[in-house]
């Protein structure tokens, strides 16, 4: 498992920082986790992770086998990261990388440029068509207030 550090970082404002109510319970009566307790949370996300691996594996694979994979965009990704004591942090709902760093899997048929990116993802409008799959995105929808 990743290591966990704990400590708050240098000079980050209070209010980044929150009581992990999700996962703790709420004040006054929150659980305070055992290391034991901690390692154990942990492995389970871990293993979560490790699951879903397993499946969009089963999924590729069924998609192999019934000769879809050249003809199927594959798209994954999560809305948000989750803290497991990092910064003494558990759950989610802050602007740490953690919480804000999520996994975005896209496999295209026929893409030449397979590998991986870890740095930032920004904005894409079209990004299909931007892929050159020629497909078009949603008509753009005026808000309710605009319509006569």
């Amino acid at each position: 498992m990743p290591s966990l550090d704990p400590r708050r970082p240098d000079g980050a404002p209070e209010i980044a920082f929150h009581d992990g109510r999700e996962l703790r319970g709420i004040p006054p009566d929150q659980q305070t986790f055992t290391p034991d307790e901690a390692a154990e949370i942990r492995h389970g996300y871990f293993a979560n992770i490790a699951y879903m691996d397993t499946q969009l594996g089963k999924v590729l694979a069924g998609l192999d086998a019934l000769g879809l994979r050249d003809s199927t965009v594959i798209v994954f990704c999560a809305d948000h990261g989750y803290h497991l004591g990092e910064h003494g942090l558990w759950a989610k709902t802050s602007c740490f990388e953690l919480d804000a760093h999520v996994p975005l899997i896209v496999a295209l048929p026929g893409a030449k440029n397979a590998g991986r990116q870890d740095g930032r993802v920004g904005r894409a409008t079209r990004p299909l068509s931007h892929a050159g799959r020629g497909v078009r995105p949603a008509p753009r929808r005026r808000a309710c207030k605009e319509r006569a």
